[in-house]
């Protein structure tokens, strides 16, 4: 039996979280390039710690899959780590005698790299053969990568379109005090001053209420039907389905994943009637239920241009009309009087 240690103390990640930000490819992507080259070792036979060693020596500085973990930071903290570090520092540890799954928390505390070290956790207490579930893991990340990028594409013009239009008051102000008009003036009245605090109140609205729309419109299923594909491990090596489900349970506990198995008791007993593969019939419907995730995901990201007009209307025009066109109108009234 594995010893268990404290949960990993990283909070779960925001979705899609810096996926695909400033043109970067997705952690998914690379890890996933790792994982493959891993189940192409064990299935040829290498020890699982010779194959760690092998992968990070192959993933020279720079010159391999390296981009940052879902913080977007540098530094030498897990979070902040390139896969090539992880990697690397996986391989020592592995090298030293630490079972891979603790290797991996104590290395990253990225989501990519915990569902990983789960579903390792669990093949290995299982005795699942390794080879396949790294391919299959590999495959599940690569998914989910491309989901991500073509999110955050469907993302890119209402967010942009955002913030464009919420900077527009602010220039339209500074546009008024460079005109000559006065409005710099009536601004320091006693009205200005309560036309310019409503304005920030109202671009504040608008940017947090932009924000939670933008948040709501990302993947927050990274997670979807990683439960059933643990018990389908753990299936895998022979054990009963009150163990690989309880194996499941654990791991998704001790790396801070979402647990969700409503579907498995279910589709367990159509696989004990049928004489069905149990295992086979976990992976389809964990296969259904991310693609019905990212199918939810893609609609929230087209109603979205609709969604931000509310805040645009409501908020962003309204500090529109208190900053450019009300201090024109007070400059008016103070020079008529």
């Amino acid at each position: 039996m594995r010893a268990r240690t404290g949960p990993v103390a990283a909070p779960r990640e925001t979705p899609a979280a810096g996926a695909a930000r400033s043109g970067r490819r997705p952690e998914d992507d690379d890890i996933a390039a790792v994982l493959e080259r891993l189940a192409a070792l064990v299935g040829a036979g290498v020890a699982p710690v010779r194959a760690w060693e092998y992968v990070a020596g192959a993933l020279a500085p720079g010159a391999a899959p390296s981009t940052a973990s879902t913080t977007g930071r540098s530094g030498s903290s897990p979070r902040a780590r390139s896969t090539a570090d992880v990697v690397r520092a996986v391989a020592e540890a592995v090298a030293l005698g630490a079972p891979v799954p603790e290797a991996l928390r104590a290395a990253s505390a990225g989501r990519a790299w915990r569902v990983t070290g789960a579903a390792w956790a669990v093949a290995a207490e299982a005795g699942a053969p390794m080879a396949p579930f790294l391919s299959a893991l590999a495959a599940s990340l690569g998914t989910s990568a491309r989901m991500d990028r073509e999110i955050e594409a469907g993302l890119a013009g209402p967010v942009a379109t955002t913030r464009l239009v919420t900077a527009l008051p602010v220039v339209a102000a500074l546009g008024g005090a460079l005109s000559g008009l006065g409005t710099l003036a009536a601004l320091a009245s006693p009205a200005g001053l309560v036309c310019v605090a409503g304005a920030v109140l109202l671009l504040v609205i608008a940017n947090r209420w932009s924000r939670a729309l933008v948040r709501r419109a990302r993947r927050d299923d990274v997670e979807a039907g990683l439960a059933l594909d643990l018990i389908a491990i753990g299936l895998a090596g022979g054990g009963s389905t009150t163990r690989a489900r309880r194996l499941a349970r654990d791991a998704c506990e001790e790396f801070r994943l979402e647990y969700a198995d409503a579907s498995a008791l279910a589709l367990l007993e159509l696989a004990r009637v049928s004489g069905a593969p149990p295992a086979d019939l976990l992976r389809y419907e964990a296969r259904r239920i991310r693609a019905d995730a990212a199918a939810a995901a893609a609609r929230r990201t087209a109603a979205l241009g609709t969604w931000l007009m509310l805040p645009l209307g409501l908020c962003t025009l309204p500090a529109f009309l208190l900053l450019a066109v009300a201090p024109v109108l007070l400059a008016l009234l103070a020079s008529a009087t």
